[in-house]
């Protein structure tokens, strides 16, 4: 190389991208059935006194989905910030 710092973007195109709003109430229950395409959805409690924003998609081959969730959250990829959210999380 030159000496130059070159960054590279990769766009990736969310395949059948969907959103939509969940409410519940119990906050150790599943709001996403991991097998959605085959099974019915979980359904939302329109009295909830949680609620989480559910996202499903399909993202082409090679491509990530925790890098992809990380990209929408704005979270950080570095490894001292997944150390912290993993310390976090142990003390639950």
């Amino acid at each position: 190389m030159n000496g130059k710092n070159i960054q590279i973007f990769y766009i990736l195109f969310l395949i059948n991208f969907d959103r939509d709003l969940v409410k519940y109430n119990d906050s150790e229950q599943d709001i996403q059935n991991a097998y959605y395409f085959t099974e019915k959805e979980i359904e939302s409690d329109p009295n909830g006194q949680f609620q989480a924003i559910r996202i499903k998609f399909n993202l082409p081959k090679s491509a990530y989905a925790t890098m992809c969730l990380r990209e929408l959250t704005k979270n950080s990829t570095s490894f001292s910030f997944q150390m912290k959210l993993n310390t976090m999380t142990a003390k639950k």
